[in-house]
């Protein structure tokens, strides 16, 4: 059975998607830059402004959080163990055959790609060096001839004008003028990006929620997802895939203030631009049935032990 190879493979997202494909039966080789035990990864966007999606990993550009995440709420309040996560970050590398390369600069990416199949790309750097990342990727890619280059983008990044976002569109047009067979699927923020926009403000004595809606989904529906892409054959750009719920931002801070055992007023926060227009419109949402299943009281359910204050 051909390789697949996952750029990101040790974060937020990296991790469900690995353990997914292995539990399929692939062989899979994790990117990694360093030697080190890998970071804890976020959603799509990780140190960006609120609201921008974590729907990519970082890690094989830089170990560092993604998605708006940094201010990881599982590092400022007690928490259980996710009952989908089995396996310890060392135990995680030792499911899959871990390779050197350094996506940004190119070095080693054409050894790590050399003899797989598929490609998932997850790794991000949160910014405009994701562009060379990729830009590197498709042409380690095009030399192994790699039969299906799989990447994450965000939904919303061709109307939300986010400095992280035109960079996601970018990258999206890029594989489209190469000549990888490819698939692009844009999704949602992840439920760690929402949780973190609140828990940014444990400390203040209210918590501002935006006034438009979000719609969270879980990195294990995203990485059935990416499985599922990864074993067909490239399609270009399939439909964008959002979680259960789309629910209002000022409803999903109850329901974390609620699991956080936080109590603190809830204020509606309206700002202006065209960012913000661009959410309050719902561009960052996805009409139709949704694809997701595990709602965000599900995710809260396996981060907080309810002896917050």
């Amino acid at each position: 059975m051909a390789e697949i190879l996952v750029t990101g493979g040790t974060g937020n997202l990296g991790r469900p998607t690995v353990a997914r494909l292995r539990a399929r039966g692939h062989i899979v080789r994790i990117l990694t830059r360093g030697e080190g035990t890998p970071a804890d990864g976020g959603h799509p966007g990780e140190g960006q402004p609120a609201g921008v999606a974590e729907s990519a990993e970082a890690d094989g550009s830089r170990a560092a959080d993604t998605h708006p995440d940094r201010a990881h709420p599982d590092r400022t309040h007690p928490e259980r163990t996710h009952p989908d996560r089995t396996f310890s970050d060392r135990a995680h590398l030792a499911r899959g055959h871990l390779v050197h390369g350094d996506l940004v600069s190119g070095h080693g990416v054409a050894a790590a790609v050399d003899g797989v199949d598929t490609v998932i790309h997850l790794a991000t750097t949160n910014g405009k060096r994701d562009v060379a990342a990729t830009q590197h990727l498709i042409a380690a890619c095009e030399k192994a001839a790699v039969r299906h280059l799989i990447v994450i983008s965000i939904v919303g990044v061709d109307e939300i004008p986010l400095g992280y976002y035109r960079a996601k569109l970018q990258i999206e047009s890029l594989v489209g003028q190469s000549t990888v067979p490819h698939t692009i699927v844009r999704v949602t923020q992840f439920h760690s990006f929402v949780a973190r926009l609140f828990a940014f403000q444990r400390w203040s004595p209210v918590v501002f929620a935006p006034t438009f809606s979000f719609q969270p989904i879980s990195v294990d529906d995203v990485a059935v997802r990416l499985t599922e892409l990864a074993e067909g054959d490239a399609a270009g750009r399939v439909s964008d895939i959002g979680g259960p719920e789309q629910r209002t931002a000022r409803n999903l801070a109850r329901a974390w203030a609620k699991a956080a055992s936080i109590k603190r007023p809830i204020w509606p926060l309206t700002l202006p631009g065209a960012t913000f227009a661009g959410y309050a419109t719902g561009h960052n949402l996805v009409p139709g049935p949704p694809y997701g299943t595990t709602t965000f009281e599900n995710y809260l359910a396996t981060r907080y032990d309810g002896t917050s204050h």
